[in-house]
């Protein structure tokens, strides 16, 4: 098990259990009595704002892949899907830098012959940074109703994703 200190500040610590999950946070890192201590830039809102992702979703048996943008005031605009399109999408995200807990809520509208239905998905992970700090990602549970019904991954694309695949949907 691996001994992390750096988040959210001097003096807190937190213990991942795998090196795996490490990797993604290391800055500068050093052997201390079977330990390794890594050294954790801070990650704030301004690094992953006005960026695209795609968004990995697995619920039950079905995974769906989500282009999606965070913007600077807290929305998410959605893009191109894999799932179910819906008539109308929307949401809204949020990063406390301390803890790099991310949070986002998607509402989707579908339409059906009996009249339109709302989907709404809360995601709550962690956000972490690739080495290099190039790209982003997230990792975190799917919530419906105050209780876990899938898994999330978001990762940022390297380049923002070309138009066709951020069209606006509503």
């Amino acid at each position: 098990m691996a001994f992390v200190s750096g988040f959210g500040g001097v003096g807190r610590s937190n213990r991942i259990s795998s090196e795996r999950a490490v990797r993604g946070f290391v800055k500068s890192s050093r052997e201390i009595g079977g330990r390794v201590t890594v050294v954790v830039a801070s990650l704030d809102r301004e690094r992953i704002w006005n960026k695209s992702y795609q968004l990995d979703e697995l619920e039950d048996k079905d995974s769906t892949t989500t282009a999606l943008y965070l913007n600077r005031d807290g929305t998410v605009d959605c893009g191109n899907t894999t799932g179910p399109i819906p008539k109308l999408a929307s949401g809204e995200w949020d990063l406390d830098p301390k803890n790099n807990r991310f949070m986002m809520k998607l509402t989707r509208t579908f339409e059906q012959d009996t009249g339109d239905y709302e989907v709404k998905r809360t995601y709550d992970g962690e956000m972490s940074m690739s080495k290099d700090e190039e790209l982003i990602n997230f990792e975190g549970k799917l919530i419906l109703r105050d209780f876990p019904v899938g898994y999330f991954k978001m990762i940022s694309a390297s380049d923002d994703l070309p138009e066709e695949h951020m069209k606006a949907l509503g």
